[in-house]
């Protein structure tokens, strides 16, 4: 079977529509504006922030290639805050989209910059072109108070231990002290490596600095808003066959669940809940894991970093929401170093959706009942293939749900996850491996909600 010719149809376009449809206002319309009191003026540049749209904010945590310090080096350096920051040499990999609505208001005049300055206010040095030449560096201003933030520790390809749990650590302390008003990222995102916060999970107090210890310990209580967790499957979890077909159970091509792609700076809309007709798919979500366990290792790190007794467990839950993200992750990070893919745009994204298509139809022929009766039927005829790509409109974005949605967590911390397949105990090497839990029904509970992306415009790339 081939893969028919079809336009792709995106929930995206329908959200924000088509990037190229976009128009600038030209100068002589803003001739004028400068004769308006200063008040209006003000009024109105904050009016142009958007109101109606987030951003989705992805770093990945890695070290740089300059020579490691030693321990009394650390926290020996003020900002122009007269905050000490970390000296740590790590590199914040990310993207810098010029196109976003937020980032044309700094670009019309200092009035209009001081207005994005305000709300924008928290400056983090990200390094755009990340290779073995030579680094590319720019600042990239993130509203902490709306902005969600997601931290990933990147693999390192030189060395088995890659980059240590504690620098993440050191990069929220200095988001703390870059903050002209010291409170940090409200909302924090982690979990696409599940070994992050369990890797996090397992620090000991006695080897933390202990100014990271004191501003850690004061963010986690007081400042720290709202709790993703990542849950970030590959591509199987939309062709449903392989490791997620384990039961030998009916294969589902899942469409639903939308493609997230990897490190960039993404503006979203956010919707309630998903309103595509998605109930098919509901009972066939591949997840990988537990999702529940990225956030019963994060309450061990509350117990043990945000609280001035170390032995004591939070009981009942944290003051901050807990919520999760959910995405289809394609690219695994070697490709995203080769290929430098840290921009949206619409025509990557149908990329993306011929490569799921091609692995689908090749997946058909592996596993066609005639050679893999074990897998049972994949589909009955061509003619249902091709009513499976009608009817719903693909996303690039997340589904974003609410704590309960996967079960009970529990806050005894000194027992297992309550209601689960998995096992995780805690031994003095940290925790034990799992058994894990690769599909959910999500059918009967709240419909999720949706991170609808906005692609980049035209003139990006698109």
């Amino acid at each position: 079977m081939d893969i028919p010719t079809r336009v792709y149809r995106t929930f995206n376009d329908e959200i924000f529509g088509p990037p190229d449809v976009l128009a600038r206002p030209g100068d002589n319309q803003f001739e004028r504006f400068r004769h308006l009191p200063t008040e209006l003026r003000l009024l109105v540049w904050k009016k142009c922030l958007p109101e109606s749209t987030g951003r989705l904010v992805s770093l990945l945590v890695t070290q740089s290639g300059k020579a490691p310090v030693q321990e009394d080096e650390l926290f020996t350096v003020k900002n122009g805050l007269e905050n000490v920051v970390s000296g740590y040499p790590y590199l914040l990999i990310g993207s810098q989209d010029h196109g976003q609505s937020c980032n044309a208001l700094s670009q019309v005049n200092k009035e209009a910059r001081e207005v994005f300055l305000a709300k924008y206010r928290l400056p983090v040095e990200i390094c755009t072109e990340p290779g073995d030449r030579a680094y590319r560096f720019s600042t990239l201003r993130i509203d902490p108070d709306n902005d969600v933030v997601e931290l990933t520790r990147m693999p390192s390809t030189t060395s088995s231990k890659g980059t240590k749990a504690s620098v993440l650590l050191y990069v929220l302390h200095d988001m703390l002290a870059n903050d002209p008003r010291g409170q940090g990222i409200a909302q924090l995102a982690m979990g696409a490596d599940c070994n992050d916060v369990a890797h996090l999970a397992a620090l000991q107090r006695e080897g933390i600095h202990p100014v990271v210890l004191e501003s850690i310990s004061n963010y986690f209580s007081s400042h720290l808003k709202t709790f993703y967790s990542v849950i970030a499957p590959s591509s199987e979890a939309r062709v449903m066959l392989g490791q997620f077909s384990f039961l030998r159970g009916p294969y589902h091509n899942n469409r639903s669940v939308p493609i997230n792609r990897v490190q960039r700076t993404a503006e979203f809309t956010l919707l309630a809940e998903d309103p595509r007709p998605i109930q098919t798919d509901l009972p066939h979500v591949a997840v990988g894991t537990d999702p529940r366990m990225n956030v019963y290792l994060f309450y061990h790190v509350l117990a043990k970093f945000a609280n001035p007794n170390p032995n004591h467990i939070p009981d009942p839950a944290p003051p901050m929401q807990i919520r999760y993200m959910m995405g289809i992750q394609l690219r695994g990070w070697e490709k995203y170093e080769r290929d430098n893919q840290i921009v949206l745009t619409r025509a990557k994204f149908v990329d993306d959706l011929q490569m799921l298509d091609q692995s689908l139809i090749k997946c058909m022929k592996q596993f066609a009942p005639k050679h893999m009766p074990s897998y049972g039927q994949v589909f009955a005829s061509e003619e249902e293939y091709e009513r499976s790509l009608r009817g719903l409109a693909d996303v690039s974005g997340l589904w974003v749900f609410d704590s309960d949605t996967f079960g009970d967590i529990g806050y005894d911390l000194t027992k297992e996850l309550p209601g689960s397949d998995v096992r995780w105990r805690r031994t003095g090497a940290g925790y034990s491996p799992y058994k894990p839990k690769m599909v959910v029904d999500l059918s009967k509970g709240k419909r999720p909600g949706l991170m609808v992306f906005r692609f980049a415009g035209a003139g990006d790339g698109t």
